[in-house]
């Protein structure tokens, strides 16, 4: 077997790890101020990082294997993904929770799903549900999630704040309750 001389190993890393690094930096992004939709804005949280996809965004302090902020905004007739199960826009809250439990409870990357609290919520001035739980990822790592969800014009809306269960959780909670504080929804949707 041929071994590669300790330089050019420890330059081909480096090189590795430069382009994995620039691929991830045109994705995450730093964020100030006010996130902004067409339905809704929140507050973004000092120091956090960004990350916009189509139908979500996500920020996250420390990387999102470690705690991140999830916002999402979908249509009300779009089927949830593991159960094929609909909302309806005149659900009533625990109605909206039972369908957005089930869809967990389906999902194959979360293992160990133990649902602590089922309670209701205004979420920027509408009637809501919250749900707090816990799973493993698919690494094994404890992991614990506040949901809020509501139904908003024709849009079901999801805040949620995932971190590790056993630090990063209680260390960013204040600062997701800060975020889901200064939620605010668009009266023109």
């Amino acid at each position: 077997m041929k071994t590669v001389p300790t330089n050019r190993f420890f330059l081909l890393s480096a090189v590795v790890l430069m382009i994995g690094l620039n691929g991830c930096s045109a994705v995450w992004e730093p964020v100030r101020g006010r996130i902004e939709s067409s339905r809704w804005s929140v507050q973004a949280p000092e120091g956090w990082m960004r990350f916009v996809a189509p139908t979500y965004e996500m920020l996250s302090k420390d990387g999102p294997y470690l705690q991140y902020i999830f916002i999402q905004e979908r249509p009300v007739s779009a089927a949830f993904k593991y159960t094929q199960q609909h909302i309806e826009a005149d659900m009533l809250p625990h109605e909206l929770a039972r369908v957005v439990i089930d869809n967990l409870q389906g999902d194959p990357q979360i293992s160990g799903f133990t649902l602590l609290a089922n309670s209701p919520a205004q979420i920027g001035g509408k009637a809501g549900f919250k749900l707090v739980y816990t799973h493993q990822d698919r690494q094994g790592l404890d992991m614990k999630t506040i949901y809020y969800g509501t139904v908003h014009s024709d849009r079901f809306l999801n805040l949620r704040y995932t971190a590790a269960q056993r630090h990063y959780f209680n260390v960013d909670m204040y600062t997701f309750e800060q975020v889901f504080k200064s939620l605010r929804l668009s009266v023109n949707s």
